[in-house]
């Protein structure tokens, strides 16, 4: 009220609506009447409201809902939205509006996302908030960080990943016993390493190979490598073995004829080869020259360098060398060195190395050739027989001439 104290008629009082209120209805003055009354005044006070805030675009409000003067309210930008520029406060005003806000919202434009070093990118170009951007490594490399996924962010930056793109690398091959690799020593993807057993043993899977994969592993691999074997050597007649019992890559056999019997031809070693075969032996044991040794008969007998020295005398005695069979009367012989020289009565033998030459005169022989029997005919006094052998076999039978 705003009045002069003055209380007789025709005083006047002024009523003036409270700070946040405002007067709706008519006239604001009150009259003390000639009846000692004040006239009642039509002033009618309603609280000033303000009403709903405006809202902005792209903006969200911080308000306690008073919409009575001096209330404010606080915006903001929303999410994906940056503050570009203006004021972001509005008063509620004692004259029942709100002041105008000249806050702008911009979007958040993250921008191209940034490329990882080995890696291809997957996004829908679209680079505001909340985008998302995924990342793949490029063949023959794979991840070794943590996630693949990049976020664009409400500061208009993409966040950072520790997505890492590192090659495949397999390292170091599969050791298998008893084999070699055969391979450049590269471990990449892709990469093959091919397995080789050593000498002395041999391949039983069929399977010789490993390969670097995707995985960064080897391949699986079931490769077996037993040692060569050849087994049981192959027993000849008429021969023993010398060797150490071994039957592995290289092991040595040697066969030697049994006592009684000669190395006729032929090669005496044999050897396991890489195949687990024992090597052909070819060896021919033939037996050697046996003569009877009578004391009634007074045969002396002498063996000197590697000829026999035989003697006869006036006894019938039979030998075989090199499968021929003599029967002797009253005939010394002779074998000196490799060759053979016969004396017999007045009839000279010759034996020529390889071959046989014979000069006879009514002497039994006994000679086979092969599987021919020579009949030695009686060959006349005024003339010579002469005979050629060249390969002579040890089945002989006797054959008579008495001319």
């Amino acid at each position: 009220m705003f009045w002069d104290q003055r209380t007789n008629m025709g005083s006047e009082v002024f009523y003036q609506c409270n700070f946040g209120y405002k007067n709706v209805g008519e006239g604001n003055v009150s009259h003390c009447n000639a009846d000692g009354q004040w006239d009642k005044s039509a002033l009618l006070c309603e609280a000033i409201l303000c009403g709903d805030p405006p809202i902005l675009p792209h903006t969200g409000q911080v308000w306690n809902g008073s919409t009575n003067p001096g209330s404010t309210v606080l915006y903001y930008c929303k999410e994906g939205f940056y503050r570009a520029g203006g004021g972001n406060i509005s008063y509620c005003t004692e004259y029942g509006y709100w002041t105008n806000v000249t806050l702008s919202c911009k979007e958040v434009d993250c921008g191209s996302p940034p490329a990882l070093p080995h890696s291809v990118m997957f996004w829908d170009q679209r680079t505001n908030m909340g985008s998302e951007v995924f990342y793949q490594c490029n063949f023959g490399y794979k991840n070794v960080g943590e996630g693949n996924v990049s976020h664009c962010m409400a500061d208009g930056a993409w966040d950072q990943i520790t997505f890492l793109c590192e090659e495949i690398d397999c390292g170091e091959p599969l050791f298998i016993p008893n084999t070699k690799m055969i391979w450049n020593r590269t471990s990449l993807i892709g990469s093959v390493v091919y397995y080789q057993c050593v000498e002395g043993y041999y391949n039983t899977s069929g399977i010789n190979y490993t390969e670097c994969g995707e995985n960064g592993l080897w391949t699986d691999i079931k490769l077996q490598c037993e040692e060569v074997n050849c087994g049981p050597p192959l027993t000849l007649p008429h021969a023993n073995m010398q060797w150490t019992n071994r039957t592995g890559l290289g092991s040595v056999i040697e066969y030697i004829c049994k006592q009684g019997f000669y190395q006729a031809g032929g090669n005496s070693l044999s050897t396991c080869t890489p195949s687990g075969q024992w090597g052909i032996v070819s060896i021919i044991c033939k037996g050697t020259v046996k003569i009877s040794q009578n004391k009634a008969n007074y045969i002396p007998l002498h063996f000197w360098s590697t000829a026999l020295l035989f003697h006869c005398t006036s006894v019938p005695s039979h030998f075989c060398s090199t499968a021929i069979l003599f029967h002797c009367t009253s005939v010394p012989l002779q074998l000196y060195s490799t060759a053979l020289l016969f004396h017999c009565t007045s009839v000279p033998l010759h034996f020529c190395s390889t071959a046989l030459l014979f000069h006879c005169n009514s002497i039994p022989l006994h000679v086979c050739v092969g599987d021919v029997d020579l009949h030695l005919l009686l060959v006349p006094e005024e003339g010579d027989a002469v005979f050629c052998i060249e390969h002579i076999h040890t089945f002989c039978v006797m054959v008579n001439h008495d001319h």
